[in-house]
Order: structure tokens, then sequence, then C-alpha cells
């Protein structure tokens, strides 16, 4: 699964929030890695 596809899949589910080009994470369920650029 691409970075970009799991971001898209976890700003649907609520878990992290597109913010000033950064990702916050709101929420850490089951996620093993986020990527950042």
């Amino acid at each position: 699964m691409s970075v970009s596809r799991a971001v898209s899949e976890l700003e649907k589910r609520g878990l992290i929030r597109l913010r000033n080009s950064e990702y916050c994470i709101l929420d850490f369920v089951g996620l093993t890695d986020i990527v950042e650029e």
C-alpha cells in the first residue's frame, strides 16, 4: 500500500488530519509506520 493511499484511508477514518501540509496524528490504532516526507 502506498503512503498516499494509506494516508487517504486514515483521513477517511478520522485518525489523522491534514493541516499545513503536515500529518497530525490524532489517534494511533494498529498503525506500525507513519511515513513523513
